[in-house]
């Protein structure tokens, strides 16, 4: 598909498809960086602890319960899983701190 072709295509879905295709959109890109700790040259190393490995890490279970939220299926993701998988153990120091933050801000801001 060219760019107008991909641009037709999004358009033509439903609100609700458009949000799923970003959601998977934004799963695929986590995918795409994860080949930047994983592949040869390695321009961030899986090894050591690094935040953007965490973080990218997080982001795709994140991105992975959105998904089946936003699925047709019944299933449905509780607010256990969604903490479990946001401060999912760290090896940065602090990490956790800053996530938890993150998660309590996006909850305030969709209250509001």
């Amino acid at each position: 598909m060219n760019d107008g072709d991909i641009s037709t295509a999004y358009d033509s879905l439903a609100r609700e498809a458009r949000a799923r295709v970003l959601a998977r959109l934004a799963r695929e890109l986590t995918a795409l960086l994860r080949g930047l700790y994983r592949d040869d040259p390695q321009l961030v190393s899986a090894r050591l602890p690094s935040a953007v490995y965490e973080i990218n890490e997080i982001q795709h279970g994140i991105l992975g319960l959105l998904l089946i939220v936003l699925s047709a299926s019944e299933q449905d993701v509780a607010g256990p899983a969604i903490v479990a998988s946001a401060l999912r153990a760290s090896r940065v120091t602090h990490l956790d701190t800053h996530v938890r933050a993150a998660l309590v801000r996006a909850i305030e801001r969709v209250r509001s």
